[in-house]
């Protein structure tokens, strides 16, 4: 007997992504702790296997991503490496897309997790946010917040 066409996105979606027994629940954002330089301890102790989103300030020019720093503002004490090996799109190329020109600092949501993630560590001491997704713009009015949930 062949599906109908009805029944036929519940089977690949059904096959692929969830069964019916048990339904993908998404994973709930809690708020995080605010942007400031103890966010790297919190990171380190509480960070481990979360879904992270949080605000970048991002510096590129012609032929890549420059500096990088967590939250508004490019602050020291919070400048961290983007590993954009999981996106698929480079870092650059998204911040090309958003931020176009690149004269001035690109303010971005972005989603990831702590430390580095697919290549044997290398950060020499940097801190590491290895993206999963650039949501966008941060917008004006947004508060400029850590935000988790577990997978």
């Amino acid at each position: 007997m062949e599906p109908s066409m009805a029944s036929l996105p519940f089977l690949i979606l059904g096959s692929v992504l969830a069964s019916p027994k048990e339904p993908m629940q998404p994973g709930e954002w809690h708020e995080g702790p605010t942007i400031e330089a103890r966010l790297f301890s919190w990171m380190a102790a509480e960070g481990s296997g979360k879904t992270i989103r949080l605000p970048v300030t991002v510096r590129a020019n012609a032929i890549g991503v420059e500096k990088a720093w967590i939250g508004l503002q490019e602050v020291e004490a919070l400048s961290v490496r983007l590993e954009d090996t999981r996106l698929g799109i480079s870092l650059h190329d998204r911040v090309r897309q958003h931020c176009a020109p690149l004269d001035k600092p690109c303010h971005l949501w972005v989603e990831g997790t702590w430390g580095q993630a697919v290549l044997p560590d290398d950060s020499r001491g940097e801190h590491v946010f290895s993206l999963l997704k650039v949501e966008g713009l941060v917008a004006p009015g947004d508060t400029a917040r850590v935000s988790w949930k577990t997978p």
